[in-house]
């Protein structure tokens, strides 16, 4: 095959994987202007250009085609640190596999290395079958969504003999460019040696795949470091959700809503016991003399020594305002009452503070929840006017 026929061939396919690759950069770089995008193009075509050259033709070749893609880099830069888009990667890449498709040509061709090495057609068809195989391979990774490769600040030292052996590959491929410049070896061997280009191409994107799988870890354990750090907010934010529900902000009492939920489930369980209502004493007269802040702290105290007063499995609850209900567990009413009578003959003697009315209720009265609480503030009122009356008396 001509020259006239290969060239149109090459341009295409070099075409065809410039923008494949270029495609693929968008991930990276996105934007690009149509000014650089044609520039871009253009630099996968100079090094065609080597071809024409009557001698030295491969060395100039690989020579165009470093600088093609080191200016490439400037017109569409990628990420800083991007292993796989490394412009020594895709020089050794396709060097290696450039050297190793001409002696696989030259042990096909008739008159053997000599042949393929004096004829610029023969390298020329080498870089467009080259090229093809790139732009397949650079085609597959983009519809795998693997663009690149990124090290973080501080890993490109823990790298840095795969750039000691990228450095090392782009002089090799140099230095078998002007070895075949010597007519003396264009033999048999030569063109063994050049098919073993392949191992560099094997181990480059060997490592590059143990690369991309230490990333797929790697960002398998950050998302699931930040699944788990979610899960712990929520966690917290849960707990806080039910520690403000089931418990009364200003005192630390039950909530009315912890309060409501407990009784039915004593109820349903058919647990037997006695419900207090209390309305605390003074609270309107505090706040009206000494302010609200006195008497928030009136209301922490009283809900303080009530948890004192009862047993464990008890229930203190704020209700509202001033207003505190009590849940003993098997306890009747009598035996309530005198609980109750014995607290407040404790805070009126003792204490001398936290003066309280209430009334008890328990559950062989009635099952019915708001029987109870009614039952319960009806007796509390009863015990209100009385202390009045002794008052006013």
């Amino acid at each position: 095959m001509t020259m006239a026929r290969l060239y149109p061939i090459a341009v295409a396919v070099l075409l065809a994987k410039c923008m494949i690759r270029f495609r693929s950069k968008q991930s990276v770089w996105a934007g690009a202007p149509l000014s650089r995008f044609a520039a871009y193009v253009l630099l996968a075509l100079a090094p065609l250009a080597a071809f024409r050259v009557e001698q030295y033709f491969l060395f100039t070749f690989y020579l165009l085609y470093l600088l093609c893609c080191v200016v490439q880099e400037r017109v569409v830069p990628v990420a800083a640190c991007c292993v796989n888009r490394d412009v020594r990667v895709r020089f050794l890449i396709f060097g290696s596999l450039h050297l190793c498709t001409l002696g696989i040509l030259a042990l096909l061709a008739p008159q053997g290395l000599g042949q393929v090495l004096n004829d610029p057609a023969w390298p020329l068809l080498g870089v467009i079958i080259t090229a093809a195989l790139l732009a397949l391979s650079n085609l597959l990774v983009f519809r795998q969504g693997t663009f690149g490769i990124v090290l973080q600040q501080g890993q490109k030292k823990d790298f840095r003999y795969l750039f000691y052996f990228l450095n090392l590959g782009v002089c090799y491929i140099f230095e078998q460019s002007i070895l075949c410049l010597s007519d003396q070896t264009h033999n048999a061997y030569l063109a063994y040696f050049l098919c073993g280009n392949i191992i560099p191409v094997v181990l480059v994107y060997a490592y590059l795949q143990t690369l991309y799988r230490l990333q797929a870890v790697e960002e398998k354990e950050r998302s699931n470091r930040e699944l788990e750090r979610s899960l712990q907010q929520g966690d917290r934010q849960l707990r806080y959700l039910l520690t403000s529900v089931h418990f009364d902000e200003l005192t630390g009492a039950r909530s009315r809503l912890f309060l409501l939920q407990e009784s039915a489930r004593l109820l349903d369980s058919e647990i037997p016991f006695a419900l207090v209502y209390i309305d605390l004493n003074g609270l309107k007269q505090i706040n009206d003399t000494l302010g609200h802040l006195a008497g928030d702290q009136y209301l922490r105290g009283f809900a303080t020594m009530m948890r004192e007063q009862v047993r464990r499995e008890d229930t203190v609850a704020r209700f509202g305002g001033d207003e505190f209900v009590l849940l003993l567990l098997w306890c009747s009413r009598e035996n309530a009452e005198k609980r109750i009578a014995a607290i407040q003959d404790r805070v009126q003697h003792v204490l001398k503070r936290y003066h309280f009315s209430a009334g008890c209720a328990d559950t062989t009265e009635t099952t019915q929840l708001d029987e109870l609480i009614s039952l319960a503030d009806q007796r509390m009122y009863r015990q209100k006017e009385e202390g009045r009356a002794q008052k006013r008396a």
